[in-house]
C-alpha cells in the first residue's frame, strides 16, 4: 500500500515545526554522480511491493527517523536526477513509492503510549529496496515510525529493529539523520560517521531493570572504499544556504520562544547565532570518527560552546538501540548523523538555547540532511 495521506507534522520525536517557506530557500540539487565516478542507485521495488509477505534478502538496512531526513534521504537514493524544491519537501510528496511495514507491530501496539507516532498508520514505518550498482549490494531503506522518547519505557524500539533484522537478514545496519552538535568546532552541515554509541535516558528509564542505560556500544564497522574521500574532494556536498536575513526572520517570528528571562526581552540575533551557524562560513565536512560514541538520549540535550558535551561524536535519540540490538545478533552497524542543530552560546538561558537549536532544525534540516544522505551513500556504496 502507498502512501496516500500526508503524515502529521509531528512533535516530540525529533520534529519541529517548520517556519514559514522562504521564496529564497533553495532547492535540493540534482546528484551528478558521474563527477565521481559513480551511478546512482537503482530501484528494486516498486509501488506493488508488500515489505510484509515479500521481505526480499538485503545486504543492509540503512534507516532515518524524522520528516527532513526522510525526503533528504529518498532525494539521494531514489530521485537524484530532478531538483527537490522547498515546497514539494514541504507537502512531502516524496511518500508514494514507500510501503508500510506492519509484520509484527501488532505485538506490540499494546506497549505504546497516546504520543506514540507509529499507531497512525499501525505500522512500524515506511520501506523500500535499492541496489548499487557499484558493488551488487541491496539496501533496505526504512523510515522508522518508532521513537525512543514517544513509545513508553517498555522501549518497543528494540521489537522493531529485532524484527528488521529477522525478515531481511541483513549484514550491516546503518542508522542515519540529524543531530545536535557536541563539538564546538562543527558547524551546520558537518557530517560525523561513528561506530559507537552510549545511552543516557532520564525519567521513566531510569529504574535498575534497564542495565543497558548509561552503556556504550560499539563494534568494529568502517566505511569501505574510497568513495567517501571522492565525496569530500567533490562539489556534491552542499553549504547549508544561511543567511542573515533568514536567521533574523526566524528570530524575529518566534520572539516568545527567545527571550532572555533576566529582561523580559528576546535576545538578538548577535547573541543567537554563533560562529558555528556564521553565513558563508560553514563549509561541507564529513569526519569519520571511529571509536567516537553518539548519546543517545530521550530528550532534547544541548551542547554548548562551553564544551559541555564536546567527547561525543553528536547528540540524537535512538542510536544506542541500534548498537545494541545489533551486537547482541551479530550484525554490524554504524552511524552518519549530520548536524542539524550545532552548539549553541553557552552565555544566553538554557530553555532559549533548546528553543533556538529547534528552530534552526526546522530551517535547515533539510539541507544538512541531503549531505548526511550522500555521506551515508558513500559510507557503504563502494
Amino acid at each position: 500500500m502507498t502512501h496516500t495521506t500526508k503524515y502529521p507534522n509531528r512533535l516530540g520525536d525529533g520534529e519541529y515545526k517548520r517556519s514559514t517557506t522562504s521564496p529564497t530557500m533553495p532547492p535540493l540539487p540534482v546528484v551528478d554522480w558521474g563527477s565521481i565516478g559513480a551511478n546512482k542507485p537503482k530501484l528494486v521495488t516498486g509501488t506493488d511491493w508488500n515489505p510484509d509477505t515479500n521481505t526480499i534478502q538485503v545486504d543492509m538496512v540503512i534507516m532515518t527517523w524524522t520528516s527532513a531526513e526522510w525526503a533528504a534521504f529518498d532525494h539521494v537514493f531514489c530521485n537524484s536526477d530532478q531538483e527537490m524544491p522547498y515546497a514539494y519537501y514541504e507537502n512531502e510528496y516524496w511518500h508514494d513509492g514507500w510501503q508500510y511495514y506492519h509484520n509484527g507491530w501488532d505485538k506490540i501496539e499494546g506497549e505504546l503510549t497516546s504520543k506514540s507516532p507509529s499507531k497512525t498508520h499501525k505500522a512500524w514505518g515506511s520501506a523500500r529496496i535499492v541496489e548499487f550498482p557499484s558493488n551488487g549490494k541491496k539496501a533496505l531503506l526504512f523510515k522508522s515510525d518508532m521513537h525512543i522518547s514517544t513509545d513508553g519505557p517498555d522501549l518497543p524500539l528494540r521489537n522493531m529493529v529485532q524484527q528488521l533484522i529477522d525478515d531481511f537478514k541483513p549484514k550491516f545496519v546503518f542508522t542515519i539523520g540529524t543531530s545536535g552538535g557536541s563539538r564546538v568546532h562543527d558547524c551546520i552541515g558537518t557530517v560525523n560517521i561513528t561506530n559507537a554509541a552510549r545511552f543516557d535516558l532520564s525519567g521513566e528509564f531510569e529504574p535498575k531493570h534497564y542495565p543497558f542505560n548509561h552503556k556504550t556500544f560499539e563494534n568494529d564497522w568502517e566505511p569501505t572504499g574510497d568513495l567517501l574521500d571522492k565525496l569530500r574532494n567533490s562539489d556534491l556536498l552542499m553549504e547549508t544556504p544561511v543567511t542573515e536575513s533568514e536567521l533574523e526572520k526566524l528570530r524575529s517570528d518566534n520572539l516568545k520562544e527567545l527571550k532572555n528571562p533576566d529582561t523580559g526581552e528576546a535576545y538578538s540575533l548577535k547573541e543567537l547565532a554563533n560562529a558555528e551557524i556564521a553565513p558563508g562560513q560553514v563549509p561541507p565536512k564529513i569526519n569519520h570518527l571511529p571509536g567516537v560514541p553518539v548519546l543517545t538520549t530521550n530528550g532534547y540535550v544541548v551542547g554548548n560552546t562551553s564544551g559541555n558535551y564536546d567527547y561525543f561524536a553528536v547528540m540524537e535519540m535512538d542510536d544506542a538501540v541500534i548498537g545494541m540490538i545489533s551486537n547482541e545478533n551479530k550484525v554490524s552497524w554504524g552511524v552518519c548523523r549530520n548536524i542539524s542543530d550545532p552548539v549553541q552560546n553557552a552565555g544566553i538561558n538554557e530553555g532559549v538555547q533548546a528553543n533556538w537549536g529547534g528552530l534552526v532544525y526546522g530551517e535547515y534540516g533539510l539541507y544538512t540532511s541531503f549531505n548526511g544522505a550522500l555521506a551515508a551513500w558513500a559510507s557503504v556504496a563502494g
